[in-house]
C-alpha cells in the first residue's frame, strides 16, 4: 500500500487511533473537522521560537525545552502562548501539524 499522496493530517489521526483507540482520543474528532491554516508566516518568529516550536513537534514538554534552549520554564509558556497567538494554532498538536504541514 503507497502512502505517497496521502494527507499528513490522515496519517497521523490513523496512528493515533490505532494506538489508543476511539474513545481516549475525543479532542482527535475536533482536530480533523478543523481547518488549519498552514500559511502561517515565520517573519514574526525570531531563531528560538523556531527552536521552540521544532521541539514541540519532536513531543517535547515545556521542562526539557527550557534546558535546551537555556530558558525558564516560564519563559518557555510565554514564547508558546505568543507562538500560539501568531500561528494561530490552538495547542500543540495544532502547531506540530501545521509546522510539519509547512515544511513539506
Amino acid at each position: 500500500m503507497a502512502l505517497t499522496g496521502t494527507p499528513l493530517l490522515t496519517l497521523i489521526s490513523t496512528v493515533l487511533l490505532a494506538l489508543f483507540g476511539r474513545r481516549r482520543l475525543p479532542w482527535l474528532r475536533t482536530l480533523l473537522s478543523m481547518e488549519l491554516n498552514t500559511q502561517f508566516t515565520t517573519a514574526e518568529l525570531d531563531e528560538v521560537d523556531l527552536r521552540i516550536i521544532e521541539l514541540v513537534t519532536e513531543g517535547c514538554a515545556n521542562k526539557d525545552i527550557a534546558l535546551r534552549v537555556f530558558l525558564s520554564c516560564q519563559t518557555v509558556r510565554n514564547r508558546l502562548t505568543r507562538i500560539f497567538d501568531i500561528t494561530g494554532a490552538g495547542n500543540r498538536t495544532q502547531l506540530a501539524v501545521m509546522w510539519l504541514q509547512a515544511a513539506r
